[in-house]
């Protein structure tokens, strides 16, 4: 199975839930609305086919639909693990060259972003 696929059968399992986190919780249906309205945000940032997109942040909802909405526009979704430190950070942006960093609030306020090329928040 692609990995797309995964998106194309989430319309089965509409109203089922596709991640819980605490009392959070969304569904298959709620995937396709919010990764389909992320990929929109990317398209509008001028992020295409085969763009890198840094994904900066922790384990959480929000990161799962960022992966997806990269998925959707075919752009690549790189991963930078959320505890690593500037220097770290610095060297990955260096090595990916990403069109776009999408990042939480935390790392928004920590200043990350002098290190990347462009950003784009994530809620």
């Amino acid at each position: 199975m692609r990995i797309d696929h995964v998106l194309r059968f989430a319309n089965h399992w509409g109203t089922r839930p596709y991640i819980v986190q605490g009392d959070r919780l969304i569904t298959f249906d709620a995937l396709l609305k919010a990764s389909a309205a992320k990929a929109q945000e990317l398209r509008a940032a001028g992020v295409g086919r085969g763009d890198r997109i840094l994904i900066l942040g922790w384990n959480s909802p929000d990161w799962i639909l960022n992966f997806w909405a990269c998925v959707r526009i075919g752009a690549v979704p790189a991963v930078a693990n959320a505890w690593w430190s500037e220097d770290e950070l610095s060297y990955a942006l260096s090595l990916v060259r990403p069109a776009l960093v999408l990042a939480g609030r935390a790392w928004r306020r920590q200043g990350a972003f002098r290190l990347a090329p462009r950003h784009l928040g994530s809620r």
